[in-house]
């Protein structure tokens, strides 16, 4: 065989193996084309799927830190209430009531010892409850009695307590305030005693907890690393926080923007997302029943 026919032989055979790379190549850069592009939608498809699935969890996750703050709100004051509402059509409470019209005279009621027992009875088995003080106290002599004996004028129909228990007519937890005996943040649980023999009010005995109390009941509740529960009164204060910028300021005195403002005023019960210091959030809002304070589980969105 001649050298030319060997070479024109080895070029035929190149340029066929070249003609089958061409294909395969053209072959594989039309397949990834096709699959390029359905693997970036998969990618971006289970990415979004996960991110769902994650807020979901989030979701999940605060709900039921803030039914956990509920409940032990709700428990904490349940008991309370049901042990001051015993004393609604108390035979003691209702004597010292009509004997009583002065506050010279409460020192000077006879069976004074009586009442005194039956407060700090009271006391006594609430203490496992952190009452801090039973009392009683009216209109007509502007006193409240305590526990211990002391008596404590104060302007009664101005207190926070007064106004929520007068037009209810029945046991109520008041909103934080500054109690006049100790000049402690407390809280008090307040029921009416009523008349003997009619339905009007004579006066009111009441139970104190301090707002500390509070704070130990729900510093235990933990939203993640960086998330935490908030709790606010009626009125719109921070009970509770764990933002320290926020605690026992009013919603309207923080920086914070006017729809999470709106959402806490019309007791809004749901999720939400909001913006503060520069930082996006969501977060579960949610009412107690015994209070109608509302619980706030938050947590950054990072």
């Amino acid at each position: 065989m001649s050298n030319d026919s060997i070479r024109d032989r080895i070029r035929k055979k190149r340029k066929e193996r070249e003609k089958k790379v061409s294909i395969a190549t053209r072959i594989n850069v039309s397949l990834l084309a096709v699959l390029i592009p359905s693997l970036a939608v998969l990618i971006v498809t289970a990415c979004i799927i996960a991110a769902q699935a994650i807020s979901g969890l989030n979701d999940k996750f605060l709900l039921s830190q803030a039914d956990s703050a509920v409940s032990r709100i709700d428990d904490f004051f349940s008991s309370k209430v049901s042990a001051i509402s015993m004393f609604e059509e108390n035979a003691n409470m209702q004597q010292y009531f009509q004997a009583v019209s002065k506050s010279e005279e409460i020192s000077e009621y006879e069976d004074i010892d009586i009442v005194l027992g039956e407060l700090s009875g009271a006391q006594e088995r609430m203490a496992g409850e952190q009452v801090q003080q039973a009392w009683l106290a009216d209109t007509r002599t502007n006193s409240c009695l305590m526990s211990d004996g002391k008596v404590v004028t104060e302007d009664i129909e101005n207190t926070v307590w007064y106004q929520q228990a007068a037009p209810s007519r029945q046991a109520v937890i008041s909103d934080p305030y500054t109690d006049a005996a100790t000049g402690k943040q407390v809280v008090s649980v307040v029921s009416p005693v009523f008349a003997q023999n009619d339905e009007n009010i004579r006066g009111f005995v009441g139970f104190d907890v301090f707002v500390d109390s509070l704070e130990e009941l729900l510093s235990g509740i933990e939203v993640g690393e960086e998330g935490y529960i908030e709790v606010l009164s009626n009125k719109w204060d921070y009970i509770y926080s764990g933002d320290p910028l926020a605690m026992g300021l009013n919603v309207d005195e923080l920086k914070i923007g006017k729809d999470y403002k709106d959402k806490v005023k019309n007791d809004y019960n749901g999720l939400a997302d909001f913006e503060y210091e520069k930082e996006k959030y969501t977060a579960v809002f949610q009412n107690c029943q015994t209070t109608g304070w509302l619980a706030i589980a938050t947590i950054p969105m990072a």
